[in-house]
């Protein structure tokens, strides 16, 4: 008899730990197609919804920083947490120099902003030809500024 209900205490925890991580996956799904859409604002939310079940998640905290940075009426906001992120998530993101670029160019740091570019165009991950163009079409405005 006790033997029954440690079995069933053990698969109702297997059973809770697949429940909660599909609905993780599901959340971090939902985040990141909000995130690559630009839609930042309402990342946000979302990231915040993985945090509150993955504390220790540092993706989904540097993904909280990029979205608050990216926000228009964000411009004044410290980069120093974004830039701590160079030696972590920042190499573990092919697009984090894409990112600080765009970042920079909200702040009208042009030269900053060149300078992520080209680091990010000389990475030798794969980018799209699209992300490629995007970034030339950057470059090419904010060296006329």
């Amino acid at each position: 008899m006790w033997f029954s209900k440690i079995r069933l205490t053990v698969l109702l925890s297997v059973i809770c730990f697949f429940g909660y991580s599909q609905n993780l996956e599901k959340l971090d799904k939902k985040a990141e197609d909000t995130f690559f859409e630009e839609d930042f604002v309402n990342a946000i939310p979302l990231y915040n919804e993985i945090l509150s079940i993955d504390p220790d998640n540092n993706n989904t905290k540097y993904k909280i920083e990029l979205c608050s940075l990216l926000i228009q009426s964000n411009r004044t906001k410290p980069l120093s947490v974004i830039l701590d992120y160079a030696g972590t998530q920042g190499r573990r993101d092919k697009f984090y120099d894409y990112w600080l670029g765009r970042i920079y160019i909200m702040r009208s740091a042009f030269d900053e902003a060149i300078t992520s570019w080209n680091a990010f165009l000389n990475l030798k991950a794969y980018k799209s030809q699209i992300i490629v163009d995007e970034t030339n079409q950057l470059l090419e405005i904010a060296s006329r500024a």
